[in-house]
């Protein structure tokens, strides 16, 4: 069995991003059928989802990324990525 570790940093591709924010602020939200969830996802709900998402900064994530140590290993052939952090939860902290 061959093993191959070496160090890697992930990239995310900022026209993704500019990609969705513009599929984001585009996205048009039906009128309220009810509620709660016997007719599908609550409007109000969806609404709060779609505001995360348009606050959302790409650059805060990739700086998160690159305070963790990224790997790439390929084992026979087969490539794998992880990250490992050393992060004991807390109120204060979150990890990835």
């Amino acid at each position: 069995m061959s093993v191959e570790i070496a160090e890697k940093r992930f990239s995310l591709p900022n026209d993704a991003f500019e990609d969705l924010a513009t599929r984001l602020s585009r996205a048009r939200l039906p009128a309220c059928l009810g509620s709660g969830w016997e007719q599908g996802v609550p409007v109000g709900w969806l609404r709060g989802l779609l505001e995360d998402w348009r606050s959302f900064d790409p650059a805060v994530l990739q700086q998160r990324l690159d305070g963790l140590r990224q790997l790439r290993a390929e084992i026979d052939g087969q490539g794998s990525t992880s990250t490992s952090s050393m992060c004991a939860p807390s109120a204060r902290t979150r990890c990835l």
